[in-house]
């Protein structure tokens, strides 16, 4: 592909948000539920497409790690969902590398 694929950072303090978050960045995406008795199967596959080490879905070795977020469905209701992020020793220099996405939705 051309160009850099983009990553999904926590908003550490997002312009134009207030102490409830309001105004913080959006980032689109889909939720996909998964029968919990093909849980485990799916995200050890996703671990290895997101290059998680399963041992340790959060390490500073991990090209991703698999954390628990609250996330907003378009209808608005809140639900827990795994998110891969990059570690925490990565994500200063992925904010100074690369822009915010507008809009929140990486193929427009």
């Amino acid at each position: 592909t051309n160009g850099s694929y983009p990553y999904l950072l926590p908003a550490s303090a997002p312009v134009g948000s207030d102490a409830t978050g309001q105004g913080a960045p959006v980032v689109r995406g889909t939720l996909v539920f998964v029968d919990p008795a093909a849980w485990e199967a799916v995200a050890a596959s996703l671990d290895e497409l997101e290059g998680t080490d399963p041992a340790r879905p959060v390490h500073d070795d991990n090209l991703y790690n698999r954390v628990l977020a609250e996330v907003v469905t378009d209808a608005g209701d809140p639900v827990t969902a795994w998110v891969y992020i990059p570690p925490v020793s990565k994500q200063a220099q992925l904010r100074e590398r690369y822009p915010l996405v507008p809009g929140g939705e990486w193929t427009e």
